[in-house]
């Protein structure tokens, strides 16, 4: 993908969007399956943003060694800041390349929906994941989720990126058709959820519907 500066218009949101999502991260981590065992593994975070998906990953999980790729320059900027002593690089994918064929695990928190070809992002994971590699993605902007024409217009008005209208079939159909061996499964979000976001959810049931039932997780396992 084209090399942007910032995620949204504001830059200010780049940061908040990623505080926003920390607290729904924790039930991502939960869905890794227990025979998916990320010690002394190799880790990508693909669209990392400023990197607390990571962060929070190697906290929990305490892997060999990551690598959080992104397009957007002042998101990594910021995600380097950050690092600390984690064994961590934020980098462009043109500058990933030690990684290529080294990764056993990868994720993305809703960043697989703007992709604009998902075939062609099957392959591109396919130039970095080991065989018998493993590939999380957790979306729930698809047009399963009842709102997500609403969601549309406003990502929209505050992305920089275009949007396709994506089924969870879709996710599943062009993984597959890429030799991937596929399985999914909710989110399941089971702990308290934030209601700020009028426009988003205008209604505690739907925030607590999207983070429980309508965000999928998709397990990607490249079996060549």
């Amino acid at each position: 993908m084209t090399a942007i500066t910032t995620w949204m218009k504001e830059e200010r949101r780049d940061l908040e969007m990623n505080e926003y999502h920390e607290q729904y991260w924790s039930s991502f981590i939960k869905r890794i399956a227990d025979k998916d065992d990320l010690k002394d593994k190799t880790v990508l975070d693909f669209g990392c943003g400023c990197g607390g998906f990571l962060r929070m990953l190697f906290d929990q999980k305490k892997f060999k060694s990551g690598v959080g790729i992104d397009i957007a320059d002042k998101s990594l900027d910021t995600a380097t800041s950050l690092v600390e002593k984690r064994p961590i690089k934020y980098l462009r994918a043109e500058n990933a390349t030690e990684f290529k064929g080294n990764v056993d695990f990868a994720f993305s928190y809703e960043v697989i929906y703007l992709m604009q070809d998902l075939k062609e992002h099957a392959e591109f994971m396919s130039t970095f994941l080991k065989p018998g590699g493993v590939y999380y993605a957790a979306t729930g902007c698809h047009t399963g989720n009842p709102q997500w024409f609403d969601w549309k217009k406003i990502i929209l008005n505050e992305s920089v990126l275009p949007l396709k209208d994506y089924a969870p079939d879709d996710f599943v159909d062009a993984f597959k058709e890429m030799g991937y061996k596929v399985g999914v499964c909710r989110l399941d979000h089971r702990d308290f959820v934030s209601v700020v976001h009028k426009d988003y959810f205008p209604t505690v049931e739907d925030a607590i519907r999207y983070y429980a039932d309508d965000i999928q997780v998709f397990r990607f396992e490249k079996l060549k």
